[in-house]
């Protein structure tokens, strides 16, 4: 049975290692089992690091098991299976899942837009563009806007977005 625990701790091991070597080489597809990808049932707990994890847990584990205790070969493999299921449950609570809830896009759509107050960086003419800054999520990011009002608005003025229309923004004097 000590060869049945070290070829799991070393496959383990060599897939951790592959794995961290060649994780840059675009050699996975992003949204493969995604949830919204189209590929049937999603079982993110069944992702290959946390089985690869728990495989080396249950090896290791009955590794030590085996040379440390004197356990009855069933009870020892066992222990090393709840050993290796609960690494695999560690290994998907602090990364699989604690990433996916990390994601965050930095997309946006400008009709969101409206109704956000924005700094005017780039004077705004009374006919004409200027440049206004906004935050949107953890971000800024800076649009052409014109004035609602056709009137000039100073750098440093906040506004407000009040129209999103065919790619345009306007905006007026926030107060």
């Amino acid at each position: 049975m000590a060869d049945v625990y070290l070829g799991c701790l070393i496959g383990g091991v060599l897939f951790a290692l592959v794995s961290l070597l060649f994780s840059s080489a675009g050699g996975h597809h992003p949204d493969a089992g995604h949830p919204d990808s189209g590929h049937g049932v999603h079982l993110e707990f069944l992702k290959p690091v946390v089985v690869v994890s728990a495989i080396a847990g249950f090896g290791g584990a009955g590794l030590m098991l085996h040379r440390l205790a004197a356990l009855a070969p069933p009870l020892e493999a066992a222990a090393a299976v709840v050993v290796g299921i609960a690494l695999g449950a560690g290994v998907w609570l602090l990364t699989v899942r604690s990433m996916r809830n990390a994601e965050q896009s930095v997309g946006y759509r400008l009709a969101e837009l409206q109704g956000k107050v924005a700094e005017v960086v780039t004077a705004i003419p009374a006919r004409g563009y200027g440049e206004i800054i906004v935050q949107i999520g953890g971000g800024f990011t800076s649009r052409p806007a014109t004035s609602v009002a056709e009137e000039r608005i100073a750098p440093g003025t906040r506004v407000v977005i009040v129209e999103v229309e065919e790619g345009e923004i306007r905006v007026v004097p926030f107060e």
